[in-house]
C-alpha cells in the first residue's frame, strides 16, 4: 500500500466556521419574547438514521418558558419551515447560558441528505423572554446552512451558523458542514506560558487510514508574532516527528491570525494510531482559542469526531487528555493511502466516524 501526495496538502482538522484571521469567536442570540415567536435552522442530515434528540443554547434570560421544538420540512417557496411538524417536543427553559436537550417524542426517521428545519417557539400562552444562541463572526457566515427568525409572523434569513447538535437514537452524532454544536459558552480562549500549567497544549488525533503528515497550522488571537515551538509526536506522546519553531518577526501582523507550517519532510503516520500535535511558548505567552461541547459525543459534529481532542502537559510530563474540548489547531495532511493490495480505492470517508 502506497502514499500518494503529489500537490496534496490538506488542513485537518479544519476550522468549521471560522475564518482564518479572525478573532476569536463568540455566540451571538436572538430574542423571542412574544406569543409564538420561534428561531431555528434550515440544514441537510448527514447521514441515515432515527433522530431521537435536539440540543441547542440559551443566552440570557429574563423570563422563562415551555418552549416548543419541532423539526419541519422545508418550504420551497420561503425557505423556511413548512408547518408540518416531523417530530415534536416541548422543554421547559428556565436558565441563561446553558445547553438544552429536547427529546423528541418519537425518533424521526431520516434519509442522508434531506433537507429539514429545528424550529424553537415559544408558546401561545405563558411565553418567555429569552435568547437562543448561534454563531456569527465577520467572513466565516454561511449562505447554508443559515439561521432564521420567525418574529411577529415574519420570516427572517440569518446568515449565521446555527449552534444546534442532533443526536440519533443509538446516541450518535454526526458532521454537519455550518453547524456548531458548541455548548453554551463553548468558545474558548487561553493564554498560556513557560510558567503556566499547563505550558504546551496540542490536540491528540489519529485517521483511519495511513496519511503523510508534512506541517501544522494553528488560529492564534492574540501576540501573533511570538515565537512558537509546534511539534509533531509519534505515538508514544515523547518522539519528536516534526518540529517547527516559528520566528518572532515573520509573520505579516501582530494581530489575530492563522499560521500554516511546514516540516523539512512530511512523516508517515499510521491508520487508527494516536498521536499528538502541540503548541509551546517562547519567553512570551501565547493565546489561541477553541471549542467546548456537552459530552464528548457530540464532538462528532466537528471535523474530526472524537477522535481530534485536546491534550495537554507541564515540564514535559505526563499527558492529560480532555474529550470534550478542542483547541483551534491541527495538521496539514500532504498524503494518503491509495489502496493498493488493501481491495482498491480507498475513499476519504466522513473523519468523525459516522
Amino acid at each position: 500500500m502506497a502514499l500518494v501526495g503529489d500537490s496534496i496538502c490538506i488542513d485537518f482538522p479544519s476550522s468549521p466556521g471560522l475564518a482564518p484571521g479572525s478573532a476569536t469567536p463568540a455566540e451571538t442570540s436572538v430574542l423571542i419574547d412574544a406569543a409564538n415567536e420561534a428561531c431555528g435552522a434550515v440544514f441537510c442530515t448527514a447521514k441515515a438514521g432515527n433522530i431521537k434528540k435536539a440540543l441547542f443554547n440559551t443566552g440570557a434570560l429574563t423570563t422563562g418558558a415551555t418552549l416548543n421544538v419541532t423539526i419541519e420540512g422545508v418550504s420551497a417557496t420561503t425557505g423556511g419551515p413548512d408547518g408540518s411538524a416531523l417530530a415534536t417536543t416541548t422543554i421547559a427553559v428556565t436558565a441563561a447560558n446553558v445547553a438544552n436537550t429536547a427529546v423528541f417524542s418519537s425518533a424521526l426517521a431520516v434519509t442522508g441528505g434531506q433537507l429539514i428545519s429545528v424550529r424553537i417557539a415559544n408558546p401561545a400562552t405563558s411565553f418567555g423572554n429569552l435568547n437562543i444562541n448561534n454563531h456569527t463572526l465577520s467572513l466565516a457566515n454561511n449562505y447554508f446552512p443559515y439561521s432564521y427568525t420567525l418574529l411577529s409572523g415574519s420570516l427572517i434569513k440569518v446568515r449565521a451558523n446555527p449552534c444546534i447538535a442532533l443526536e440519533y437514537d443509538d446516541g450518535s452524532y454526526a458532521y454537519i458542514p455550518g453547524l456548531m454544536p458548541i455548548t453554551a459558552g463553548g468558545f474558548t480562549s487561553e493564554t498560556f506560558s513557560v510558567s503556566t500549567t499547563p505550558d504546551e497544549i496540542g490536540i491528540k488525533f489519529k485517521v483511519p487510514f495511513p496519511v503523510n503528515v508534512g506541517g501544522l497550522w494553528w488560529d492564534a488571537t492574540a501576540f501573533g508574532n511570538q515565537l512558537v515551538i509546534a511539534s509533531l509526536y509519534d505515538s508514544d506522546g515523547a518522539t519528536v516527528l516534526g518540529r517547527y519553531t516559528s520566528d518572532t518577526e515573520q509573520v505579516q501582523t501582530t494581530s489575530a491570525g492563522t499560521k500554516f507550517v511546514l516540516f523539512p519532510a512530511s512523516h508517515a503516520l499510521l491508520a487508527n494510531t494516536f498521536y499528538r500535535a502541540a503548541l509551546q511558548p517562547g519567553s512570551s505567552a501565547i493565546t489561541f482559542g477553541g471549542i467546548q461541547v456537552a459530552l464528548a459525543a457530540a464532538m462528532d459534529g466537528f471535523p474530526g469526531g472524537q477522535n481530534v481532542h485536546r491534550t495537554e502537559r507541564t515540564d514535559l510530563g505526563a499527558w492529560t487528555d480532555t474529550t470534550t474540548k478542542r483547541p483551534w489547531m491541527g495538521v496539514l495532511l500532504t498524503g494518503f493511502s491509495d489502496g493498493a493490495g488493501g481491495g482498491g480505492m480507498l475513499a476519504i470517508p466522513n473523519l468523525s466516524g459516522t
